[in-house]
């Protein structure tokens, strides 16, 4: 989240200079150079007392004036002048502690000035800097809808309530605020920003219900259950549990067509003990005929596929302490590999690459959000995965990859529906702009696409 009290601050330091430049000019505005009410409707007594206060006015003895005013009130109770020039002291007063930090004196004097009958705006807008230099965002969202009603046009205002309402989770009512601080200034950044902020946080609360609300949803051909291979130290419960999630992926298209090949390949999919790995390999193995037992007459190749799955990726999915995001990895993990047994098994002698890893990987967001969300991703949600994913791509061993393999065009034509592919088919393009934003190094198998 940005930090709207930066702002905030800023632009309160330039207030107090401001408001030092014209104290003076306040404090001598009102009822100080004359005598301008009808010296009839007072008493002798309390008018001189008032020019009393009005002479120490000019002189900027404002305690000796506060005190003047004040007995003229005491004397002539309906004394407008007295009250309005007592007000200006207590506003000035109100800004001078503000600005020495005493926010308790800055409020008192601020709802005197107010009662006395200065500026209810002005008022309240140093009482809301006060809240904000306690952190009480209650207050300033009592004191900020005050505002919003006498300047709804305040883009500092509305910020200062907006982001009050977001330190109190009111994050719809943030939102609301911020929209209307971008209809005033479409640039402001900390309202772009923040509303970002707002987004992601209602989408990870989205997508923590979703992860933790899995559907019930019908069983996968028990032929694919036969397929799971636990390794030594896998309880059954592990084995329960990948049921579980090959069921998910079933029930969605892509997923579906994905795991009838491996059934109908009889692909094993292993689970596996140690570190977090997850592959899809694919073995050959040269088989010669011979006659008699030792003359060669026939040799011909043979490949085995097989998915390697650690057991991590499955205990972390159903566990509901982990960021939603990570769950949600670990699922796109089983359909990255599947997509991988996939090519394997439809093209011999298939050889990986960077489109291909990217290809998998979209592929198995895609289908994991409609599996969690009941959604696939949207375009702003691909353009955002397809960067990271090609970013951590190129951040690791897959950087080694011919970049190329003709998978996006491969694996469209036999049906399996990528997510915007056209965002992320340009991998070239991808790469020179990670490359000068500095968030990749070079990979010299791009350089045969120019620099």
């Amino acid at each position: 989240m940005v930090n709207g009290i930066r702002r905030a601050e800023l632009l309160f330091r330039q207030q107090i200079l401001k408001i030092k430049k014209i104290l003076f000019l306040i404090s001598i505005s009102l009822f100080i150079n004359c005598n301008c009410f009808a010296q009839g409707n007072y008493s002798t007594s309390a008018i001189q007392i008032f020019n009393a206060g009005v002479a120490y006015h000019k002189q900027h003895n404002f305690e000796l004036a506060e005190q003047k005013y004040s007995q003229a009130l005491k004397v002539q109770p309906d004394f407008v002048e007295a009250k309005k020039n007592l007000s200006v002291i207590y506003y000035t007063k109100a800004w001078e502690n503000l600005s020495a930090h005493r926010c308790s004196d800055s409020i008192a004097y601020a709802q005197k000035a107010l009662s006395d009958g200065y500026s209810k705006a002005e008022c309240y807008h140093v009482m809301m800097n006060c809240y904000k230099e306690n952190n009480d965002y209650e207050n300033i969202i009592l004191i900020g809808n005050k505002l919003k009603e006498l300047t709804p046009n305040d883009a500092a205002v509305l910020d200062n309530l907006a982001l009050a309402y977001l330190k109190t989770h009111q994050d719809e009512k943030a939102r609301k605020m911020y929209y209307e601080v971008l209809l005033i200034n479409p640039k402001d950044n900390v309202a772009q920003q923040n509303l970002k902020y707002i987004s992601y946080v209602r989408n990870e609360q989205f997508l923590n219900n979703s992860v933790n609300n899995l559907p019930v949803v019908p069983h996968a051909p028990v032929a694919l259950y036969r397929l799971i291979k636990p390794s030594g130290g896998i309880t059954k419960n592990t084995v329960e549990k990948t049921k579980y999630i090959l069921d998910l992926i079933w029930n969605e298209p892509n997923g579906q067509m994905l795991l009838q090949q491996v059934q109908d390949n009889k692909i094993p999919i292993n689970i596996t003990q140690g570190a977090v790995t997850a592959n899809a390999q694919q073995q050959k193995k040269t088989n010669t005929l011979m006659l008699y037992g030792f003359i060669p007459i026939f040799s011909y190749d043979t490949a085995s596929n097989s998915v390697n799955i650690a057991f991590n990726y499955i205990s972390d999915f159903y566990n509901p302490n982990i960021d939603p995001r990570r769950r949600i990895y670990d699922l796109q993990v089983f359909i990255h590999e599947f997509g991988h047994a996939y090519m394997f098994s439809k093209t011999p002698g298939h050889k990986d690459a960077i489109e291909e890893e990217l290809g998998v990987s979209m592929l198995g967001y895609n289908s994991a959000y409609k599996i969690i969300t009941g959604q696939y991703l949207t375009r702003e949600q691909a353009i955002e995965y397809s960067v990271s994913v090609l970013q951590s791509l190129l951040s690791d061993s897959h950087r080694d990859l011919p970049v190329h393999n003709g998978f996006n065009n491969e694996i469209q034509y036999y049906g399996i529906r990528l997510p915007y592919p056209e965002i992320y088919s340009n991998l070239p393009q991808m790469y020179k702009k990670l490359l000068y934003e500095g968030k990749v190094s070079p990979v010299p198998n791009f350089y045969v696409y120019g620099k």
